[in-house]
């Protein structure tokens, strides 16, 4: 029987065409080659993948692989002989009406350019459409020619090829970035119309044109200012926007930090303590005059409960202070196992930390640390507990912040110095007076001296550890609220579970504080801060190290100690002087003293200096000279002797105040050639200008003075 080639199954039909181009002639011109399909129309449309894609892409994606997936399907079961003819049965049931409400939706969402909008929603934890648009409408954009494209898409570069293409920013950076980041990235922290106006006055000296607006920036072409502000904000780095306008540790809050966690620390495990400048003012204890004063206060990191003590609230920052706020948590709940504090040298020295024998840390066995200089958030618990302080002071009428109004500060200022007056005329009246004048004023309290700001200081610890603290567990309170533990309330929280606090007291918490250093005996005496002290048995040991402990208030009696700290002898005061003791208060005072009379001096000789005069040939470098004096000639022969002549009978009172009028440089010569000259203060004054300006320290170095200068400074420490 014969059938007819059109009535065959395909695949019989495909084998007799195949057999049928072998036996054709050789002049029969071969089957027309389909024409290559271009490389562009394969790629991948979009450079990226799924994990650089952003939650709209990923939506599109997956709504063009449901469509390709159901084509694909009813090509795979035979409900469609061709993807052509599944591209057309979609298309029509689409036009129907008859696809399900979610299949309208993925025609909505694969076409990319229809403005079909659309939110993303993670309810699911995937990446949701809710559409905001009319989805049937937008579902009718969708053709032949586009599904056709994404399969062929597909199938040669798979699932990401599916990602719809999305312009991005060009993040390259401009040839005039450079010039307006040097003027932005100053610590001066211009504004960005300030720095626009300094870029546009130098890129025009140097022959730059600005940009007319037409198309993009030619060579030597800057743009407008919304153009630079544009790019600034929303392209720059944020954190390099930071630097230059912010140096050193300013810079760290834009950066990642590491945080610290208390989980499983005990209550003093570590303590961490910082200082605080009052920003109030308070009555000199005793001058009556208001100053400003500085607290110590420490921090128990388990619990976060503060300490403060009245040692530790002093006018300025010292060894005793410092001190005071470990005194404050030993007195209370018992010694810390570490301490940290900042690199202050009132910790880092031999009476504190370093000496192995005579420390504080040695003798208690307390591991002193410190957080990295410049890094003050290392020590965070402490560092934010001084803007409470600081929120509190705004209670005081002498509040002296930043944010105080300038004119009531004045007005404060000024009440404050007529109430000094009276209470140095122990005018009680006038003096109640003026107080009520400055708290109405001021709006807020006034001490009346010294102790009541103290008083103040330890009521408002004392209220921060009754209040709750977002660092500690939290717990219900007997009214049914739900918070923070308050510090008081997590210390109470350990001692129910057991543990113990052991509070310093009596005679060792006396001794743990006083001063100790290594003496040795001579003549059955000891030698401290040039007082001597002695003891019968002491001639036993005359030649060996012993560890003197004393009081910086009581300058009558020191305590012997062998070097494994064992108490020894008590040493009673021997060689008075002025017909007394003195305490070492009182030794300290008075070296003060002659510091300040020396300044005094210094100031005195300065403004003589104004005075005027008939000044001799006066170089514009050199020192200034009083009309008596005669002409005044130096050479600066490196390393050579400096000639200055002192005046005809000129007394040591002026040839002292003519040095002191000498500028660095003439001084530094002068003194290389009289070494006589040199004295404490000549000395300290040009090691600290040494430290400041370069030029000064090399003319030290190359008149080789940094001998003499350190020695008469290494003789002050020590006296």
């Amino acid at each position: 029987m014969v059938y007819p080639i059109p009535s065959l199954p395909k695949d019989v039909r495909d084998a007799l065409a195949r057999q049928a181009l072998k036996t054709l002639p050789a002049v029969v011109s071969p089957a027309p080659q389909l024409p290559a399909i271009k490389s562009s129309s394969l790629a991948v449309r979009a450079p990226i993948t799924a994990k650089m894609a952003d939650a709209e892409q990923l939506v599109c994606q997956q709504a063009r692989l449901c469509i390709l997936a159901a084509i694909r399907k009813s090509v795979a079961v035979g409900h469609c002989k061709t993807e052509s003819a599944a591209f057309n049965t979609w298309l029509a049931l689409l036009a129907k009406g008859e696809l399900t409400r979610q299949q309208a939706l993925w025609c909505a969402l694969a076409n990319d350019k229809n403005g079909f909008r659309f939110e993303v929603s993670f309810a699911t934890g995937t990446p949701v459409a809710i559409a905001l648009d009319d989805v049937e409408e937008f579902a009718a954009m969708l053709t032949k020619r586009s599904m056709q494209r994404w399969m062929q898409q597909w199938k040669y570069g798979g699932d990401d090829a599916l990602l719809p293409k999305k312009r991005t920013k060009d993040m390259s950076v401009p040839p005039w970035a450079p010039f307006f980041l040097a003027q932005m990235q100053r610590p001066q922290k211009p504004a960005i119309q300030t720095a626009y106006d300094a870029m546009a006055r130098q890129l025009q000296a140097d022959g730059w044109k600005m940009h007319s607006g037409n198309g993009v920036c030619k060579t030597r072409e800057y743009p407008d200012y919304s153009t630079v502000a544009r790019w600034y904000r929303e392209k720059y780095s944020k954190l390099d926007a930071k630097k230059g306008r912010n140096t050193g540790s300013a810079i760290n809050p834009f950066k990642f930090c590491h945080e610290r966690s208390a989980e499983g620390m005990e209550p003093l495990q570590e303590v961490h303590s910082d200082g605080w400048a009052t920003k109030f003012y308070a009555p000199h204890p005793i001058s009556g005059k208001w100053v400003t004063g500085e607290v110590w206060h420490s921090h128990d990191v388990a619990t976060r409960k503060a300490y403060a003590d009245t040692r530790s609230i002093g006018l300025s920052e010292n060894s005793s202070v410092i001190l005071g706020s470990l005194y404050a948590v030993c007195i209370e709940d018992g010694e810390p196992l570490f301490w940290q504090t900042d690199n202050t040298g009132a910790v880092k020295n031999d009476r504190v930390e370093f000496d192995p024998v005579a420390s504080i840390a040695a003798r208690r066995k307390i591991e002193i640390v410190h957080n990295i200089p410049g890094n003050s958030q290392a020590n965070g618990i402490a560092e934010s507990f001084n803007k409470y302080l600081q929120e509190r002071s705004k209670e005081l009428a002498t509040y002296k912040g930043k944010d105080q109004d300038s004119r009531t500060q004045i007005r404060i200022h000024k009440i404050t110095n007529k109430l000094t007056k009276a209470a140095s005329a122990s005018d009680a009246d006038e003096f109640a007076r003026l107080r009520a004048e400055a708290e109405k004023v001021g709006c807020g309290i006034v001490f009346s001296c010294w102790s009541e700001a103290v008083e103040w200081i330890r009521r408002v610890v004392a209220e921060f550890n009754d209040m709750p603290h977002r660092a500690l567990p939290k717990i219900t309170d007997a009214s049914g609220k739900r918070r923070h533990m308050t510090p008081n309330e997590r210390m109470a929280e350990f001692v129910a579970a057991g543990w113990q606090r052991r509070p310093l007291s009596g005679e060792e918490l006396i001794d743990a504080f006083r001063v100790h250093e290594v003496k040795r005996v001579t003549r059955g005496c000891v030698s401290v801060l040039g007082q001597r002290y002695h003891h019968a048995e002491l001639d036993h040991h005359n030649g060996e190290d012993v560890l003197v402990a004393y009081d910086i208030e009581d300058g009558s009696q020191v305590y012997i100690k062998n070097m494994a700290g064992v108490f020894m002898y008590t040493a009673t005061f021997y060689e008075a002087r002025g017909y007394r003791m003195q305490s070492f208060v009182e030794i300290a005072l008075n070296k003060k003293a002659d510091q300040q009379l020396a300044r005094l001096d210094t100031k005195k000789a300065a403004i003589e200096a104004q005075r005027p005069g008939v000044v001799l040939d006066m170089p514009l470098s050199g020192p200034f000279i009083e009309s008596t004096a005669v002409r005044v000639e130096a050479e600066d022969v490196s390393g050579a002797r400096a000639d200055v002549l002192p005046g005809p009978g000129e007394t040591e009172i002026a040839r002292n105040r003519r040095i002191n009028q000498m500028e660095d440089p003439v001084l530094v010569r002068h003194l290389a050639a009289y070494p006589e000259d040199i004295n404490e203060h000549r000395a300290r004054y040009l090691l600290e200008q040494a430290e400041k300006i370069e030029p000064l320290a090399r003319q030290i170095d190359e008149l080789g003075m940094w001998g003499a200068l350190q020695r008469f400074e290494k003789r002050a420490v020590a006296s």
